[in-house]
């Protein structure tokens, strides 16, 4: 016991470090490229993804991303008609739909690319498992041209698992969303900066969960191509769901996967104020990533992954990180 307590990595989140500035020639954030490839002909112009929560991703979500040139996943907790009509709403290069790893999931698979779907995301908690492996291969093999993405994982191990199981997009975090209260119920995860550093070197990655800011995304992008968003995202006017009104006051409805199932432990259910529209929120954001692309000296988010780096902070560093010696109020 000894022993396995002293090989214990100490392992970081966003908060633990900064983007030490580098020697930039980026004019203005306008000269930075956000687009990114994930293979197969799919290229994005923004590195956003949106969470395939039912809370998070329907028809208006996906028109949305569709407009941004993001790439909008379809969530699984409906019946499979109304996944396809969602789906269809938007276009079918921009538009991902998920499955789990169930018997009948491989027949949505069938149902999901019969309806032109070509990127397809095996969607499960802990996707380091043989039922996973066992679907990713089945789909690598009937449909080769359909882009693959699968997770969720946290480990280098996990990655080369689906990697070898002819995965082409490796989905990254376990128990970093804001409504996962994973890491707490089952003790079991990663702190997911240190999860992205840790993945394999030649494989596409999306990163999910973790992400409250514009520098935190940015933080993300240096290790990873494409970054999932849920609660950002959530309380916008395209994120499904009714306005519920409590002591006077405006709420959406947002809840963690885990949450539809009847025996949760693993997620949690809120509400949140309304936020306006989504456009302008995921433009801010990336005005942030362009501005973080600047300070790092780089033109694209490939020059990002190489040329950024990263300095340690302590608790005093990331307060003084936020604003403060100040008098806050509202104007």
């Amino acid at each position: 016991m000894q022993k396995r307590l002293a090989e214990i990595e100490e392992t970081l989140s966003f908060d633990d470090v900064l983007l030490e500035p580098q020697y930039s020639e980026v004019g203005s954030r306008s000269d930075v490229d956000t687009s990114v490839s994930l293979g197969k002909g799919f290229k994005f112009n923004i590195p956003i993804v949106s969470s395939n929560m039912k809370s998070v991703t329907g028809s208006k979500m996906v028109k949305a991303l569709n407009k941004l040139e993001a790439l909008a996943v379809v969530h699984r907790f409906c019946s499979l008609d109304e996944q396809i009509a969602i789906f269809k709403e938007g276009d079918p290069m921009f538009t991902a739909c998920s499955v789990g790893i169930q018997n009948y999931d491989y027949t949505n698979v069938d149902s999901f690319y019969e309806a032109g779907c070509r990127i397809l995301m095996v969607d499960v908690a802990h996707a380091h498992h043989k039922r996973c492996g066992d679907i990713c291969k089945w789909i690598a093999k009937k449909y080769p041209n359909a882009l693959l993405i699968a997770g969720t994982v946290a480990t280098y191990e996990g990655a080369m698992f689906l990697k070898e199981s002819g995965v082409d997009v490796v989905r990254v975090g376990v128990g970093s969303g804001s409504l996962c209260s994973t890491r707490i119920e089952a003790g079991s995860g990663v702190p997911q900066l240190s999860a992205l550093a840790n993945m394999p070197d030649d494989i596409k990655i999306i990163a999910d969960g973790g992400i409250k800011t514009a520098g935190d995304l940015t933080k993300a992008l240096c290790l990873s191509d494409m970054v999932m968003l849920g609660s950002l995202l959530a309380g916008t006017d395209e994120a499904p769901g009714d306005l519920i009104t409590l002591d006077g006051n405006p709420y959406k409805e947002y809840a963690g996967s885990s949450t539809h199932k009847s025996n949760h432990i693993e997620g949690i259910k809120v509400l949140v104020k309304p936020k306006g529209s989504v456009i302008p929120i995921i433009k801010t954001l990336m005005e942030g990533v362009r501005s973080g692309c600047s300070y790092s000296g780089a033109f694209n988010l490939e020059e990002l992954k190489s040329k950024s780096k990263f300095v340690r902070i302590t608790q005093s560093g990331l307060a003084e990180s936020h604003p403060h010696s100040i008098h806050m109020r509202k104007i």
